[in-house]
């Protein structure tokens, strides 16, 4: 028994997805880069360069900023002790986000969360802003376990949640999102709200597009037939 009323469960990505990150992430960068001798880049710059993990997101940062590619550990090391000062300083849920959530959490379809962020910056983020709410699975970027696109993690969070690959929506903002839902056999919601493009999510394939969260709600219903007066 998986504890849903409709048998189906949500995997959300976090990073522009539930959460507008994009501030504090350009803040700890922007720093490093100052202190290993470039200039900073505007915060939107880093839409391009989120969605990877950590690893990834600096040596883009530093290969934007035309430095040579041996100062991306340093850079990574620095970054993560940064962010680790700042990961949950300004972060807010997208409009519509909690409304979402409470509706879920009412209709009792297990959630879980599915992150490149490392694992310690999640569940510090969880923990201090998505407290309110019950998530069956949280996972960040961990050692020795394949990031997003691979569906290793994907996979793993829907049987912790007790739900069939199968009917589980995917929801995230961007094409590793979407390769995700694909290679795990999950339904690929693309939101337009988030850091990336709607080219982007057409291209990478998404399933359904979405340009408010409650509307996770309509694809859950086309799916899974939700109860009545769901909305």
């Amino acid at each position: 028994m998986d504890g849903s009323g409709v048998g189906a469960g949500v995997i959300f990505d976090l990073d522009g997805t539930l959460l507008d990150t994009i501030e504090d992430i350009a803040w700890a960068m922007n720093s490093v880069l100052k202190e290993i001798g470039s200039d900073p880049f505007p915060i939107e710059r880093y839409r391009e360069f989120i969605g990877h993990g950590a690893r990834q997101m600096t040596a883009a940062a530093v290969h934007a900023a035309g430095l040579p590619m041996e100062a991306g550990s340093l850079a990574l090391q620095l970054y993560l002790d940064r962010y680790r000062q700042c990961c949950n300083r300004s972060c807010v849920p997208f409009p519509g986000i909690t409304d979402l959530l409470d509706r879920l959490t009412e209709w009792a379809i297990p959630m879980g969360i599915l992150s490149n962020k490392p694992d310690e910056f999640t569940r510090r983020i969880m923990e201090t802003v998505f407290d309110r709410w019950r998530f069956r699975s949280i996972s960040g970027e961990r050692e020795g376990v394949p990031t997003k696109p691979d569906p290793v993690s994907a996979l793993a969070a829907a049987e912790e949640m007790g739900i069939k690959p199968e009917r589980v929506l995917f929801v995230g903002d961007s094409a590793v999102d979407m390769e995700t839902a694909r290679r795990s056999g999950m339904v690929s919601v693309g939101v337009l709200w988030g850091f990336r493009s709607y080219s982007e999510l057409v291209t990478a394939g998404a399933r359904h597009l979405i340009d408010h969260p409650i509307k996770v709600l309509d694809v859950l219903n086309s799916y899974f037939c939700l109860p009545e007066n769901y909305k």
